[in-house]
């Protein structure tokens, strides 16, 4: 089709009138060919195993459900990828030809350019805002670049009103495409709070059971991939290894920790620092944790479901407002104390009661109200036709 819409317009001189007819004609010759509803394409080309955030979760319920449909993952590079049906290299002739017929595309975080009519396209945002996305920031072509495709989405996932106003103004859609499921991702959280299930992780990351659980869990910063570690990890050690062990993860567990000096950070520390990278689930962190220690993450509202304290470390609150921005007023917006420096972070810590959880409440009913342990549920009742 491509080929096609190529022939026909290459006598035009004028590049831009070439390429508005090329894709009318390519968006003709596509409707001509029918939908497949029983193919979804599962879109995840950021996380490290192909099937991250929401996107996982929500296979393995709708598989549950809809044993017969196809699942198609999207991947960049070769490599297997578990509930995948098949592997579709992105821009590869197979990927452009399952992307014209699939039914449905499900995505945590950006999405094709092209969309077919009668095509569905249903958006996990990978989390729910407290700095300033996109078009909230600026309006720059970067951004504007970024969000246009955002207009083909007709079901955007959310877990609470607060949220609406600020997603919709960071991609500049309408209220209507919104649905109030919750995220897939945070079914777990609900589902697997029990003792068992977190006595098997634990087991798994061979994290002592006779400790309390620090979970650093910092948003990303513009680092290269290299993330400064914000305090000295041989000072935690002496101050809190007596009750406490600490899980480190940056950003989707890209970045690499480092010192002062640059220097990568060696994170094997008498079983008191654990890293956590590679571990593919951040809900089940989340569930052995028993404080969150974070700074302007989305993190912040996930983990409220459990419930549990959590230490806001925002060592660069000033500078991170005037770079990115945020929705709310920080110092208000939440009920956990907010620290600047190492010493502050050291002291909350220990003064931390971990049975005092009832304010915790009210936060989790303002910026989770969706979530409910059914969003991959609700999802599957809404959008898949009951007769397929």
């Amino acid at each position: 089709m491509d080929s096609i819409a190529k022939l026909i317009t290459f006598f035009i001189p004028y590049k831009k009138a070439r390429v508005f007819l090329r894709e009318k004609i390519q968006k003709h010759l596509k409707s001509l060919i029918p939908l497949n509803k029983h193919w979804i394409i599962f879109y995840d080309t950021f996380s490290k195993t192909g099937n991250g955030d929401s996107i996982k979760p929500f296979a393995i319920e709708l598989r549950k459900q809809k044993t017969y449909m196809k699942f198609f993952f999207v991947s960049r590079e070769k490599k297997d990828i578990p509930m995948a049906d098949e592997v579709l290299i992105i821009n590869s002739r197979r990927y452009k030809f399952v992307l014209n017929r699939a039914k449905y595309l499900f995505s945590p975080m950006s999405i094709p350019k092209q969309k077919r009519n009668g095509q569905i396209y249903v958006m996990f945002w990978h989390g729910s805002p407290l700095k300033k996305l996109y078009l909230s920031r600026n309006k720059s072509i970067e951004s504007l670049n970024y969000t246009k495709p955002f207009k083909e989405v007709d079901f955007f996932c959310y877990s609470s009103p607060i949220f609406l106003s600020p997603m919709c103004e960071a991609f500049n859609l309408s209220k209507n495409i919104f649905i109030p499921t919750g995220l897939p991702r945070n079914d777990i959280l609900i589902n697997n709070n029990n003792e068992k299930y977190i006595r098997n992780i634990k087991k798994t990351l061979k994290i002592p059971t006779n400790k309390k659980v620090l979970f650093y869990c910092p948003t990303w910063r513009r680092t290269d991939w290299k993330q400064p570690l914000p305090f000295d990890l041989n000072h935690l050690y002496q101050e809190l290894s007596d009750k406490f062990i600490i899980l480190l993860r940056s950003h989707v567990g890209k970045h690499d920790w480092i010192d002062k000096k640059g220097d990568t950070i060696n994170l094997t520390r008498n079983k008191f620092a654990f890293d956590v990278r590679d571990y593919e689930n951040i809900s089940d962190l989340y569930l052995i944790s028993d404080v969150l220690i974070s700074d302007y993450s989305s993190s912040i509202f996930d983990f409220s479901i459990l419930e549990r304290p959590q230490i806001l470390y925002a060592y660069d609150l000033k500078e991170y407002k005037e770079n990115q921005g945020l929705y709310f007023n920080y110092n208000k917006f939440s009920p956990f104390p907010i620290v600047k420096n190492e010493n502050d972070l050291i002291s909350e810590i220990k003064k931390l009661n971990l049975n005092d959880v009832m304010y915790i409440k009210k936060f989790k009913e303002k910026y989770a109200k969706f979530e409910t342990g059914t969003s991959s549920k609700q999802i599957i009742d809404l959008i898949f036709d009951k007769k397929d």
